[in-house]
């Protein structure tokens, strides 16, 4: 398999001319790593598959988070703008797992918008990723930005572990999106505490599968050009609708997001749209097919099921959860590939 290359990235400088206001991103508080707890490991644990010159770590970040109201008309062409609705305080968690050698690392932090569609905080995406991710030097970041994750009765972090986890604390959904910049931009520009001392980050992926993936196409087209603290997009297993900017559900929202919603074409970073055959006739992703572009690429993979397990049960053990079908080192070496020359064929 070839080599991971690490290249200066290059980004095509294309300013986006909606009226969107440039909001700066807040700093939050990150603790050492955690431990401790009824079960002493972190819900999702994967320390017994990682090879022993990787580890484990888990911190919990606070600040306050803005949630946001659309600016304009949303349409199809994703050229969504917003302003500032409200401000919560909270405290959430990340999931690390790195090299034990900085030397080891290659300059890509991968983060992920962790999946709660089985009301639990699943690493949908790093299953399928795991393989390239090791080999290749990669760190990977879990980030738990829904609440449900957190509050679901039975299922949540604080039912599954109520004195490790009981000081998390999350205002909603609608606060999710900041939360995720606040997450990375913790990662990128630590102000006290830093998770990944010594490690020199040169880039930043970030990925979702299934309903992460659908926050992140709202991410993409919303947020994004008011942050700039991604260098590059896995969008997995979108399906044909995007989430909202404020309901914790994606169904039975007073203003709906524009079906089949496009990722905007002014986007100043590689955006790779990774679909399954099964993601055509489950989530109807087809209705969001678009041209490729400098920045975009969408791949759907033919024979290919949306899952490997007819439901993503909370009964099922953490490390053998959301074992996918779509399962390839090539995606992740696709978008790390395309921060080089967005886009090649």
């Amino acid at each position: 398999m070839a080599t991971l290359r690490l290249i200066t990235i290059v980004i095509a400088v294309v300013l986006s001319t909606s009226d969107a206001i440039t909001q700066e991103v807040l700093n939050p508080i990150v603790t050492s790593p955690v431990t401790g707890g009824d079960r002493d490991e972190p819900f999702g644990t994967a320390k017994r598959e990682l090879p022993s010159d990787y580890l484990e770590e888990e911190r919990f970040l606070s600040g306050v988070a803005r949630s946001f109201k659309k600016l304009g008309t949303w349409r199809v062409d994703g050229q969504w703008a917003t302003k500032p609705a409200g401000e919560q305080p909270y405290t959430i968690r990340i999931l690390i797992r790195r090299p034990i050698d900085p030397t080891h690392f290659n300059g890509i932090v991968v983060v992920e918008w962790l999946n709660v569609s089985a009301q639990v905080e699943g690493a949908a995406d790093y299953a399928h990723l795991r393989e390239e991710l090791i080999r290749e030097g990669y760190v990977w970041v879990g980030v738990g930005a829904q609440s449900i994750g957190i509050n679901a009765a039975r299922t949540g972090l604080k039912a599954w572990d109520p004195i490790r986890y009981g000081s998390l604390s999350h205002p909603g959904d609608a606060f999710s999106y900041d939360i995720f910049s606040q997450s990375i931009q913790a990662l990128r520009n630590p102000q006290t505490i830093e998770p990944l001392e010594a490690f020199e980050i040169r880039h930043v992926i970030a990925t979702g599968r299934s309903q992460s993936a659908m926050r992140l196409v709202t991410y993409i087209n919303a947020v994004h050009p008011t942050t700039h603290l991604v260098d590059g997009y896995l969008v997995h297993s979108r399906g044909a609708n995007p989430a909202g900017l404020t309901a914790d559900r994606l169904t039975g929202v007073s203003d709906p997001m524009p079906p089949g919603a496009h990722i905007r074409t002014d986007i100043d970073v590689p955006v790779l749209d990774l679909q399954a055959e099964g993601d055509m006739t489950t989530l109807r992703s087809h209705l969001a097919r678009q041209d490729p572009h400098s920045h975009f690429r969408r791949w759907e993979i033919a024979g290919a099921a949306h899952a490997e397990v007819s439901r993503w049960s909370s009964a099922t053990l953490p490390h053998q959860m959301l074992v996918l079908a779509v399962r390839h080192p090539s995606t992740q070496r696709r978008i790390t590939r395309s921060l080089r020359q967005p886009y090649m064929p």
